[in-house]
């Protein structure tokens, strides 16, 4: 009956030290790397009101809907420069040869591309310097 008794109360202590380990993490330690970081001081008032701007933030956000996918546009760049480098790297550390690697970089630049073209870029300027000149 005694060892029972004792073997709940060491889970019970675990279970409590589980749930305060577990708020250090989850909430204390975030607020604290905030606090410091911010220059703010830490307090319960202070952490209501970084979740409350946290929340009217995400409001207005999805109010924005449409609106903010063309902020987004208008903030993106209309030149994009590209220096192509390191594939012959890349290329030896997987074993291949260097013409694998180049392909391969030429495949990937392409995808950026398109992806810089979608977002809204009108420009991509591919800068490529060789050795083998």
């Amino acid at each position: 009956q005694k060892s029972t008794n004792k073997y709940s109360k060491q889970k019970t202590m675990l279970f409590l030290v589980s749930i305060v380990l577990t708020f250090l993490a989850l909430i204390l330690i975030p607020c604290l790397f905030i606090s410091r970081r911010l220059s703010v001081p830490l307090s319960f008032p202070n952490i209501r009101r970084f979740i409350k701007t946290a929340h009217d933030e995400e409001e207005r956000n999805e109010k924005r809907g449409t609106n903010g996918e063309k902020e987004k546009r208008e903030r993106m760049p209309k030149h994009v420069a590209i220096i192509l480098d390191g594939n012959r790297r890349w290329a030896k550390k997987r074993g291949l040869e260097t013409a694998e690697g180049h392909e391969a970089g030429a495949r990937r630049v392409v995808e950026l591309a398109k992806d810089f073209f979608t977002m809204g870029t009108k420009t991509v300027s591919l800068f490529a310097f060789s050795t083998e000149n």
